[in-house]
């Protein structure tokens, strides 16, 4: 195998990486006792997906038992997206997350969905963060007081 074919092999893995560590670096562990009203999570997709992870599950899990043993409150879903990803992506993702929480059980009379825009940060050059656009590609869940 020729040096440059080596180097494309090896920049790429470097890449792959940084983006599952970046990814991995966003999961976010919940304990039920700190499911509260008000208290934001949030779970993460991939660029252009409403494909709900293992890590996104995992949270959505422990929502949806808060859910089933909280009935006065509603669960409020916000999907977002950037600005380099499709038009509709960030309503999509909310309804994903709202279709798997009733899959296991929640009522669709307590959950919420809306949409947002997440606005990226760039660098000095005008490019925008990996980092950045990994975050943005989210849902964020909280659970609001029935009124």
């Amino acid at each position: 195998m020729n040096q440059k074919i080596k180097y494309l092999i090896f920049s790429a893995f470097i890449v792959v990486s940084f983006m599952l560590a970046v990814q991995e670096s966003f999961s976010q562990s919940v304990h039920p006792s700190t499911i509260t009203s008000g208290k934001k999570f949030m779970v993460y997709f991939g660029e252009d997906s409403t494909h709900i992870t293992i890590d996104a599950s995992e949270v959505l899990d422990k929502m949806v038992a808060h859910g089933k043993k909280n009935k006065g409150q509603r669960f409020l879903i916000t999907g977002f997206f950037h600005e380099y990803e499709t038009d509709g992506l960030a309503q999509r993702r909310a309804e994903a997350v709202k279709e798997y929480c009733m899959m296991l059980g929640m009522p669709e009379s307590q959950i919420l969905t809306r949409q947002a825009r997440q606005i990226l940060a760039q660098n000095e050059e005008g490019i925008f963060k990996d980092e950045e656009r990994i975050k943005a590609r989210k849902a964020e869940l909280m659970f609001i007081d029935a009124p």
